[in-house]
């Protein structure tokens, strides 16, 4: 590079330094415009009520399982028997081949298969939500959320 060239890059670098820092306050406010959040319209404020009743409706449901845990076995006791009856009716159908299901091609056992496979995520899933260690922790996030949608509903 020629000293000229290197002369025009610095001096270009700090015409855009001045530029910048005088400009900076204005950039400022114009994102703080842009991050402020408009009025709701009828939509979003029917969709913020919605969401809110969701979350007071999930809310008693974990108060309710705080308060009667037998409940919350049962609710995993009926999952695991969604399980083992899918997968008994998966393995029934690969052993039998009953002939009213037409030529078997295999595609219904692995239907099968996949109900208990979603069925025992969501049991883990909910297992874990609802321990004793994080269901309090679950809760009073449900309550925050139903704060924050409050808030925003005004």
């Amino acid at each position: 590079m020629t000293r000229e060239q290197i002369l025009w890059g610095l001096g270009i670098n700090l015409f855009s330094l001045i530029v910048g820092a005088t400009l900076a306050p204005l950039f400022k406010r114009v994102w703080e415009v842009v991050r402020t959040p408009g009025p709701l319209s009828p939509r979003d404020r029917g969709k913020l009520v919605e969401y809110i009743g969701t979350m007071e409706y999930e809310l008693n449901r974990v108060e309710h399982f705080i308060q009667h845990p037998k409940d919350l076995y049962l609710l995993l006791f009926r999952l695991a028997m969604i399980t083992v009856a899918s997968s008994a009716l998966a393995f029934t159908i690969y052993v039998a081949q009953p002939s009213f299901l037409g030529p078997f091609v295999g595609i219904e056992v692995v239907a099968l298969l996949f109900v208990p496979l979603v069925v025992s995520l969501i049991s883990i899933y909910i297992a874990y939500r609802f321990s004793d260690e994080n269901i309090r922790t679950y809760r009073d996030a449900v309550r925050q959320r139903i704060e924050e949608a409050r808030a925003k509903l005004g």
